[in-house]
């Protein structure tokens, strides 16, 4: 199945992740969602923020990433651009090698 994988960059401590992902799941209705939670990252000023217990940082980089069909996710992310000061979202084309919940359902008896 052709999809579009989608990533958004925002930086912790900004209430974006919370708004963002009620945009996904409310009103997109996409259905996975994946927030990964940098320990280290530097943006444009270049300033280095880490998490070590001697540098915390409540500015680490979260990354919201999904994949739907492209049109659906296109539509996810001027939905995202429109509602929210993102700068830096990316997108790529891939295939989903994914199995509907009906193959996921043990095989009984009589399916034989």
């Amino acid at each position: 199945m052709s999809v579009t994988v989608v990533r958004v960059y925002i930086l912790e401590g900004h209430n974006q992740m919370d708004q963002a992902l009620n945009i996904l799941h409310d009103e997109e209705g996409i259905h996975g969602t994946t927030v990964i939670r940098g320990i280290a990252g530097f943006g444009e000023n270049k300033e280095i923020h880490t998490s070590s217990l001697l540098n915390l940082s409540l500015e680490l980089p979260l990354i919201i990433e999904f994949y739907e069909e492209t049109e659906k996710a296109l539509q996810a992310i001027e939905k995202l651009k429109c509602r929210l000061p993102l700068k830096h979202i990316i997108s790529w084309s891939a295939t989903a090698h994914t199995l509907k919940i009906r193959e996921m359902e043990p095989k009984r008896s009589d399916d034989f």
